[in-house]
């Protein structure tokens, strides 16, 4: 199970509404119960712990997107294959990313953090073809919906990466198997 895995792409007005109605009641009004969901980080709010999981998944992407080029490299060599420009999907080096992952409930997210947050789940899904959700271009005002399209970007990123992956591997094979050496073929076997 990777980080990929535990994002959240769920989130309800009911969350939403569950989160506000303990924010009214307060920390010394809540039950036992409450204050443990309150605490842990509910769906309803996004607090450092959905700004850390964001972030590692960011990495992880980034990471996974260099470890399934350098794959398919050595598997098209390991065949005898020589790169082709239809084996390189994109350059991994192009989405090396900067993230914070040790956000904490006293941090305030700035700005800058703010704008370089998103725009590492915008450069990452531009690094793969597919249909990803609408991004919010600022953290100001996140609604449940938004959240979940940051979120639901990165978990089909890696859907698309891996499908990726499999057509190429394929592309690879099929292209070691169409050689044709020497004594194989013969005077009018074969038409150009």
């Amino acid at each position: 199970m990777s980080v990929i895995d535990t994002l959240i792409t769920n989130r309800t007005a009911e969350d939403v509404t569950a989160v506000k109605a303990l924010n009214v009641i307060g920390l010394s009004g809540m039950t036992a119960e409450q204050k443990i969901a309150y605490l842990a980080g509910m769906k309803g709010a996004y607090n450092a712990s959905d700004l850390n999981r964001v972030e590692e998944a960011s990495l992880y992407m980034s990471e996974l997107l260099r470890d399934v080029y350098e794959g398919l490299q050595s598997y098209a060599a390991s065949l005898g294959v020589a790169p082709q420009a239809f084996f390189d999907p994109y350059d991994p080096d192009d989405y090396a990313i900067t993230v914070k992952t040790d956000w904490t409930t006293a941090d305030y997210i700035s700005a800058a953090d703010s704008a370089r947050y998103l725009a590492n789940v915008v450069l990452l899904t531009s690094a793969v073809l597919g249909d990803y959700p609408a991004l919010p271009s600022s953290l100001a005002r996140l609604d449940y919906i938004k959240a979940n399209n940051i979120e639901r970007s990165l978990v089909l990123l890696r859907d698309n990466l891996l499908e990726l992956e499999t057509r190429l591997r394929a592309e690879i094979y099929n292209a070691s198997r169409a050689w044709y050496y020497s004594g194989d073929v013969y005077a009018g076997e074969v038409e150009a």
